[in-house]
């Protein structure tokens, strides 16, 4: 028997096949939780449900509570994005993303700033040229590390404190860059100073910013390679779908 009504705006994440024509929808919603709902008929054709809670999508489901996951019983669109599905590209980032904050979100600790910066994110990836997509992605990655508390020090040498423009080897373990003088005396690897640079760039500007003056392509896949080495030594996780970029 279903139990008490309630509302849910956020962002879908991820669907499970479940039954024959039932979905589980994961969300990410507007206080950084992940929650949990069961579709009825969301995979039969004439299903309400199909279009709006495409991954990516940001909607208001009205739900019941039950016995176990909560069951969805209306769902309204809020946003679908359709940019994000124009070009293989842009697809990409966005499960990748996607991916990143189902692994960082968490359903029982708020974290009320993640889903401003993941439609923030999404709504930049959908609109700007292909061209800039990876290095939003970046951003974007860099910028959840932070609001989960990951965040890389990308100005100053993260053991002594001193400013280091130029700097050449992050650390993983220490999380972020090391000046030439302690570089020796922590593990760290190399990276070009421009890549590092960049960096600090996707992690302190706006989406919008970026959009406008994309980073290189390849400095963007390895500050990909490096936001995802930090997350796997701090969080303990790898994200499968970065193995498609």
């Amino acid at each position: 028997m279903a139990g008490q009504s309630f509302w849910v705006r956020g962002l879908v994440l991820r669907k499970t096949k479940l039954g024959e024509s039932d979905l589980i929808v994961e969300l990410l919603n507007d206080e950084g939780c992940l929650v949990r709902a069961v579709a009825k008929g969301a995979r039969k054709p004439k299903s309400s449900f199909a279009s709006r809670l495409e991954l990516g999508n940001s909607v208001e489901l009205l739900c019941a509570s039950g016995r176990g996951l909560a069951i969805v019983q209306e769902c309204r669109l809020v946003s679908a994005r359709m940019g994000l599905r124009q070009d293989y590209d842009r697809l990409v980032c966005t499960e990748v993303l996607l991916e990143l904050l189902s692994k960082c979100a968490q359903e029982d600790l708020p974290q009320p700033k993640l889903l401003a910066v993941a439609e923030a994110a999404l709504d930049a990836l959908a609109a700007a040229p292909a061209a800039a997509a990876l290095g939003l992605l970046a951003a974007a990655f860099l910028k959840v590390l932070a609001f989960v508390g990951l965040r890389p020090e990308l100005r100053r040498c993260v053991v002594c404190g001193r400013p280091a423009a130029g700097a050449t080897r992050f650390s993983d373990f220490e999380g972020g860059v090391v000046c030439a003088e302690c570089g020796s005396r922590v593990e760290a690897r190399f990276y070009p100073a421009e890549v590092l640079s960049a960096a600090a760039f996707l992690l302190h500007t706006p989406f919008a910013q970026i959009a406008e003056a994309p980073v290189a392509s390849e400095a963007a896949r390895e500050v990909l390679q490096m936001a995802a080495s930090l997350a796997q030594m701090h969080l303990d996780f790898t994200l499968r779908s970065l193995r498609m970029l």
